[in-house]
């Protein structure tokens, strides 16, 4: 089994090029899941502790010759203070590796608020297209309180790790075991926000990495 690396990024307020840096650098952006297989897709996440709303907001990718590779459609009201998934239809395929800019527009599409600079590694992909994507569950998700990883019978070994690292790519939980199902209070990773779930094996395989959302 391939070892998985596409988590970048992680919690950085970028550097920004815009008229409102005073609300665009409370804005977190982590980048990037990108699915070319089942839904032609580019998906990153953001999360705002401005004071600004940015009502009705919507990503653009762009590339260096500020040729549109990307497009979300408006779905949220505004930014929350906790990571929000945002998917981006992919417009052009972007060739990996890839240097681009991420625009924040509001108003749906109205106004161009923000400029995130992103680069996007070859190591980007789809984790359907290099791994199984059962090799266990997590659930409820998002959560309060107490969630489950299971570990399916296809990702045979016997004894797992189960790593847990927060949005800035530290682990924050780590724990063996030779059961099937692990219980984990969210209360041991700290605060609610966005945390991605991994599981090695005795061989050192490594399971694809699921997000998981917790809540207040």
């Amino acid at each position: 089994m391939k070892k998985l690396f596409y988590l970048i990024l992680f919690g950085i307020p970028l550097s920004l090029f815009t008229q409102n840096s005073e609300y665009c650098d409370s804005v977190l952006i982590q980048c990037c899941e990108f699915n070319k297989v089942d839904s032609n897709t580019i998906t990153i996440w953001a999360a705002n502790h401005s004071p600004y709303l940015f009502d009705y907001p919507s990503f653009v990718l762009v590339n260096l010759n500020s040729d549109t590779i990307a497009k979300e459609t408006v779905n949220y009201y505004g930014i929350g203070y906790y990571y929000q998934e945002h998917t981006l239809s992919i417009v052009k395929p972007p060739d990996l590796p890839f240097d681009g800019t991420l625009l924040l527009y509001t108003g749906f599409n109205d106004t161009l608020w923000c400029e995130f600079p992103i680069y996007i590694p070859d190591s980007i992909t789809s984790a359907k297209e290099q791994s199984k994507s059962h090799d266990f569950m997590v659930f409820p998700n998002p959560v309060q309180g107490s969630f489950y990883i299971e570990i399916n019978e296809d990702f045979t070994s016997t004894e797992y790790q189960v790593s847990i690292m927060n949005s800035l790519g530290a682990e924050v939980f780590s724990e063996m075991t030779t059961h099937g199902r692990t219980t984990v209070s969210s209360k041991e990773l700290g605060i609610a926000g966005l945390y991605f779930i991994q599981i090695t094996d005795a061989s050192d395989n490594k399971s694809e990495i699921k997000k998981l959302i917790v809540r207040d």
